[in-house]
């Protein structure tokens, strides 16, 4: 059995349709190209075998025909039920009259010649879907189809303006007519008191959004990448999910009455002032706004997100925050402030279901939160700040697996971090003391903490394993433009993938590097590394060797690696003539911690979460 927007189809057993049902099945078929179709199979089979057609659904109600079954509804897709997914039809569709007790049509992705006229489709008729079926010219009035309940016209090339009958059809539960070339205003929709779902998303629609709040089964309103402009009006406490991406409306306030809000998308739009009042929604999961000109987070979160399964997830990157940020929530549990335009102070953040915070480059300045009341915290990415200060103890949050903090202002030692991490960014900071024992976090899978004031040795590497990567043990380790002292450890890790310890005060031979079967990237130069430059494994493709004091000795692995020939041309008598003093300062401008990251691009680095925008399609 098979379930279609709420009503229960049942397969037969195997019993013949009527004739007159049959022969519009074969109407059908040979109008719309049967033999091309993506789905054909049984078609044009003997009688009795029409409900096991590809497509064709039947019910078996012996009050309406009581010598068998009727056709219900019939299906002409692709692969799948995306409308992206052809189905091969193509042609003019044949009159259904005959279907006498036909509830749905669907085609998708074809080529329909003309929709089809009320006259030419059965009074029965409750769902018309034809989704990117080329269709053209303005939309046909259906309103002598009293039993239509789901009007599904998206992605077609049909014009002019929203049709006043359809403003009017009181049955209507759907109406999608996305991704098309509709203008002018939308009407009055207070009628449609049974309608659940409105998405008019890609068109050229214009004008203020009519007044919704009389539309009390309205569960989904989408109309993102239109020209509405002006104030969102007063919204139902029905209504779950709003979507207005890509428009010119410059006051959300209204959605704090609509408590049964689950998910808002309302990006790119001309939004101003302090976000809107969303304590009273405690079913919101998902609050996604960049691109406006926000000033200020919500005064206050109250009980927003609380009764969510996923909390709530703010995302309001690309805004205009400025002054004290604070967050006081219990349900937050994605907080996107990055690429902010103006200076704001991080002043503090209690949100005890927090997984996600994301504020690089978002112009903060000010200390970090304390992430101890946070247990469920897995990323911080707070690149591209002024933030300052010291950062705590990390090493007891036990979900915690991408910290990010390159290019900030903050000093004293590196935080502890837990086992389970496995990328830690700190580069262009002013941390000073020495790199901690690795053993705690042998499954690293990236610890960059270049353009630093670190001293002391490098600890052992060989210790590293790369095990927390969730593609296969791979490790890096960047600690250029630092104090370093001592010689390179001799023992380095088989999973080590790059190594970066450029511009410190190493000395000694370089170790064995040919027996690194993963080893890519080893970045050398400005030390007093001597000896002769080891063999390469087949795996090194790039990196460094001078200025260095090692003997000159041909080789051209070392050419291809250097992308100098020969290697040794670039290093020179001197390399650090004044004993090391200030060898951060020293650093090439293109070892300083460029463009901030939000997670380091090393063997396929996992894509940092975030919440999904939902679709209706």
């Amino acid at each position: 059995m098979t379930l279609l927007f709420g009503v229960l189809l049942v397969m037969p057993v195997k019993a013949a349709i009527p004739d007159s049902e049959r022969q519009a099945l074969l109407q059908i078929y040979q109008a719309l190209d049967g033999p091309n179709w993506t789905n054909q199979g049984g078609w044009n089979g003997p009688p009795g075998t029409e409900c096991f057609w590809d497509g064709v659904y039947c019910s078996l109600d012996l009050r309406v025909h009581e010598d068998g079954p009727n056709v219900r509804y019939v299906s002409l897709v692709g692969q799948s039920r995306q409308c992206t997914s052809a189905s091969g039809v193509s042609g003019t569709l044949p009159a259904l009259t005959e279907l006498t007790q036909l509830y749905g049509l669907g085609i998708q992705n074809g080529t329909l010649t003309v929709a089809p006229a009320a006259s030419e489709l059965p009074a029965s008729l409750e769902e018309l879907s034809l989704c990117a079926c080329g269709l053209t010219g303005q939309i046909p009035d259906y309103s002598s189809l009293s039993s239509l309940q789901v009007l599904y016209l998206g992605y077609n090339r049909l014009s002019g303006v929203f049709p006043s009958w359809l403003a009017n059809a009181r049955s209507l539960k759907g109406i999608l007519l996305q991704g098309n070339f509709l203008y002018g205003s939308v009407p009055d929709l207070s009628a449609l008191t049974e309608l659940t779902t409105f998405d008019v998303r890609f068109n050229a629609f214009s004008g203020q959004i009519p007044p919704l709040s009389g539309l009390t089964a309205l569960v989904e309103f989408l109309a993102s990448e239109n020209w509405f402009s002006g104030s969102l009006p007063a919204l139902p406490e029905s209504l779950k999910v709003l979507v207005l991406d890509g428009n010119y409306l410059d006051d959300m306030s209204s959605i704090s009455g609509a408590t049964g809000l689950v998910s808002i998308t309302a990006s790119k739009n001309s939004f101003f002032g302090p976000m809107p009042d969303i304590s009273n929604l405690k079913d919101l999961q998902y609050l996604y706004v960049p691109e406006n000109s926000f000033t200020a987070l919500p005064l206050a979160f109250g009980a927003a997100g609380t009764a969510s399964p996923y909390g709530l997830q703010l995302q309001a990157d690309h805004n205009k925050i400025t002054g004290d940020v604070s967050v006081d929530s219990d349900g937050l549990s994605i907080l996107d402030l990055s690429d902010n335009e103006l200076p704001a102070k991080l002043v503090s953040i209690r949100a005890p279901a927090l997984m996600y915070l994301y504020a690089e480059n978002a112009n903060l300045y000010g200390t970090l939160p304390d992430f101890s009341g946070m247990p469920g915290i897995q990323q911080i990415v707070l690149d591209g700040n002024q933030l300052n200060g010291g950062v705590e103890d990390l090493s007891e949050l036990p979900l915690l697996w991408n910290v990010q903090l390159s290019n900030n202002r903050f000093s004293g030692w590196l935080p502890a971090l837990p086992p389970q991490i496995q990328y830690f960014g700190a580069r262009g900071n002013l941390f000073t003391g020495p790199i901690a024992d690795f053993s705690p976090i042998s499954g690293i899978v990236s610890f960059d903490v270049r353009n630093n004031l670190l001293t002391g040795t490098i600890p052992d590497l060989s210790v590293l394993t790369g095990a927390n990567n969730t593609v296969g043990p791979y490790v890096g380790v960047l600690v250029s433009g630092n104090q370093l002292e001592g010689s390179l450890p001799q023992s380095l890790p088989t999973a080590l993938y790059e190594l970066d310890v450029e511009y410190n005060r190493l000395s000694g031979p370089i170790p064995s590097i040919d027996a690194l079967p993963s080893l890519s990237e080893l970045w050398l130069a400005g030390n007093a590394f001597t000896g002769t430059p080891p063999a390469t494994p087949a795996s090194l493709r790039r990196g460094s060797l001078c200025p260095n004091d090692l003997d000159h000795v041909d080789s051209a692995n070392w050419d291809a690696v250097t992308d100098v020939s020969p290697w040794y041309s670039a290093c020179t008598d001197t390399v650090f003539a004044d004993a090391f003093d200030n060898a951060a300062a020293s650093v090439p401008a293109h070892k300083r911690g460029g463009r901030s990251e939000r997670l380091p691009a090393l063997i396929a680095p996992p894509v940092r979460a975030e919440g999904g925008r939902p679709t209706s399609d």
